[in-house]
């Protein structure tokens, strides 16, 4: 749900400058010094559980660093197994990267503080990995993006009291865009925007500029978006869209 100004179930933590500069280094080092930094602040706020959003360079790091700690930890696996077999010159290259993952996953396994391990979009990997590696259920699908049912309905946002026309809102789309990002879903919840009550613009409307920079992974996918783009520009002229591509 989305957190409100009454709302205390959301703390966000800016880590200090001397933390920023600490996580320099190897691969190894900076994944040791992450979790000690996660661990500090677990403990300060006698948090329950820990969830991170890239398991896959933690794994060396997470038993040795939370011993002793009260949490469970939670966290996204990318890239688990690759599943489908190769011919030729790939072959050998893919049964290697097998191997190495599949060494990986027994070693995610034996760390009992992980209790959950969350794949993203792939529930026949799930299966195969729960089955395949006997881990019960500690694999788990997880939707992304999440569709609109299973986030349900939020209040309507109210604009501010007095619109500030001259600096207006901005807004930065910036990557490699495709239909996982939900680019085409933020430009379709826009256009619904705009549509509405936006429309037309006038002095009570703050000014919005989007700024788009990327790359779009397939033709189709960028006419679809730059089709939203077109009818957001004909509807709102308060709304200014910029492109780089």
């Amino acid at each position: 749900r989305i957190p409100t100004r009454s709302d205390h179930t959301l703390q966000v933590i800016r880590l200090s400058p001397d933390e920023v500069k600490s996580l320099s280094g190897n691969a190894l080092l900076r994944a040791v010094k992450e979790c000690r930094i996660a661990r500090k602040y677990a403990e300060k706020l006698k948090a329950e559980r820990v969830v991170f959003l890239h398991l896959n360079r933690l794994l060396y790091a997470i038993n040795w660093v939370f011993a002793g700690c009260a949490c469970d930890i939670r966290g996204i696996l990318f890239n688990p197994l690759p599943l489908e077999g190769r011919s030729g010159d790939g072959r050998r290259k893919h049964v290697l990267v097998r191997w190495r993952k599949l060494l990986q996953l027994r070693v995610l396994l034996t760390l009992k503080k992980v209790t959950r391990i969350y794949v993203l979009n792939d529930t026949t990997m799930v299966s195969y990995l729960n089955r395949t590696l006997r881990a019960g259920t500690r694999f788990r699908m997880l939707p992304d993006p999440l569709n609109r049912e299973i986030i349900g309905k939020v209040e309507k946002i109210q604009p501010r009291q007095k619109p500030d026309n001259t600096r207006g809102v901005r807004l930065l789309l910036f990557g490699s865009f495709n239909e996982r990002k939900g680019v085409q879903a933020f430009l379709d919840g826009l256009l619904h925007f705009v549509s509405g009550s936006y429309a037309g613009g006038g002095d009570h409307h703050e000014r919005l500029v989007l700024h788009i920079a990327g790359r779009f992974s397939s033709g189709v996918y960028r006419e679809k978006c730059l089709s939203l783009v077109k009818e957001i520009r004909a509807v709102a002229e308060n709304v200014e869209i910029i492109l780089e591509q």
